[in-house]
């Protein structure tokens, strides 16, 4: 079967490869070598945070400061370059022609190297990943990270192997000017003396929106059943909890909140959104292609409970973050290897959207403090409120 596969793309494939690109290091027609790579990356951080689980984290600053202080050099050089290689060899921003014809010219040997040199600093940017396991940052590594990095390094072994010019360039380049203060807050966070001056920290994400891929998860009680809705069909958890709106007042929500947004106020550990990468705190933008900037809390829950995949659009910033002892409480879903009955789970709303702040809920005490849930307990969230769309999420 590998070899049919193989000599397939030898004689299928290969001949459409770049022939300025197409044995430069890593691409070398063949795309072996950067599946190899991949699949030592995802090893690795499976396997590597086994290893880390019962041992100290390595302290790393030095090899920080030098790996993000390098990246930022390096990505400047990308931004430098980019738009001077492709300026020289006549692009523009609606149409940039590739051809044989194109291909001849000397000035677009030029536009490829930098492409090869983008495609190689995807490579290396697999250790911020191996970084985060060595140093036990594993609340970092989240699917949404792991996919990004193990996909980029593929994607642009096909762009480098076969288009490594034309408009290819701008995506690259963008990318390269977000990393460039990206690596520089990573690499400056690891010198003690510099962190006082890091006030720029809240414009990094500005920089950046982050696509979610959302697939909700069955709820079931405590004997394994799953639970139905009143159309009688499974009832779906998203895994997360969501307060704001237009028709909100923000200026009453306990993280201070800058505006009447729609914000993701929990996760809850091994649920769905926080296997799709979700953050607390994330400013939802868009649901399933629902633009919900100006949209009701109403309208808002409407939209995520509406399907059971959720394409979503998010902005993190830099809000405040509850402490550990205040967060939600971790859901371990229930195994059920035996009719015996199980333990009750905690009474938790994870397949909705939560109405947060409202009278019955402790967010609006005083103190606005969150209490994790025991078993059997409400912890203050009534479900019949949340379907009579009574509670107010502030």
């Amino acid at each position: 079967m590998y070899s049919q596969v193989y000599d397939f793309f030898q004689r299928e494939v290969l001949p459409y490869g770049d022939p300025r690109s197409k044995d430069w290091f890593l691409l070398q027609s063949n795309p072996v070598p950067v599946w190899i790579i991949t699949i030592a990356y995802l090893l690795f951080v499976t396997l590597g945070q086994k290893f880390m689980k019962n041992r100290p984290a390595y302290d790393l600053k030095w090899f920080m400061i030098i790996y993000n202080l390098g990246l930022v050099v390096w990505s400047l050089y990308m931004v430098i370059e980019i738009p001077i290689a492709t300026w020289k060899a006549d692009y523009n921003f609606i149409c940039a022609e590739l051809n044989d014809e194109r291909r001849k010219d000397p000035r677009e040997l030029r536009v490829a190297a930098v492409m090869w040199w983008y495609f190689f600093s995807k490579a290396i940017e697999l250790l911020d990943t191996v970084l985060m396991v060595l140093r036990k940052k594993n609340n970092q590594i989240t699917f949404l990270h792991v996919f990004h990095h193990a996909s980029m390094l593929n994607i642009w072994w096909w762009v480098g192997m076969f288009i490594p010019s034309g408009l290819s360039f701008f995506g690259s380049w963008l990318n390269s000017l977000v990393h460039v203060f990206m690596y520089a807050y990573y690499g400056l966070t690891a010198i003690p003396a510099a962190r006082p001056y890091l006030w720029w920290k809240k414009y990094i994400t500005k920089l950046q929106l982050i696509p979610i891929l959302l697939q909700k998860e069955i709820e079931y009680d405590e004997r394994g059943n799953a639970l139905l809705d009143e159309d009688n069909k499974p009832k779906l958890r998203c895994g997360f909890r969501i307060g704001g709106g237009i028709d909100q007042d923000n200026t009453l929500s306990a993280q201070g909140y800058p505006d009447k947004g729609v914000y993701v106020t929990y996760i809850y550990e091994n649920g769905p959104g926080h296997k799709a990468g979700l953050q607390q705190h994330d400013k939802i933008l868009q649901v399933n292609g629902h633009d919900m900037t100006v949209v009701t809390h109403k309208k808002a829950v409407e939209y995520i409970k509406r399907k059971a995949i959720l394409n979503m659009l998010v902005y993190r910033k830099g809000v405040p973050q509850i402490p550990s002892s205040q967060q939600a409480p971790v859901y371990n879903p229930p195994q059920f290897s035996s009719p015996q009955r199980q333990p009750p789970m905690p009474h938790s709303p994870m397949h909705r959207p939560d109405h947060n702040f409202g009278r019955n809920s402790p967010m609006h005490s005083p103190s606005r403090h969150y209490q994790p849930a025991s078993p059997g307990h409400h912890s203050g969230f009534d479900r019949s409120s949340f379907d009579a769309m009574q509670a107010k999420p502030y």
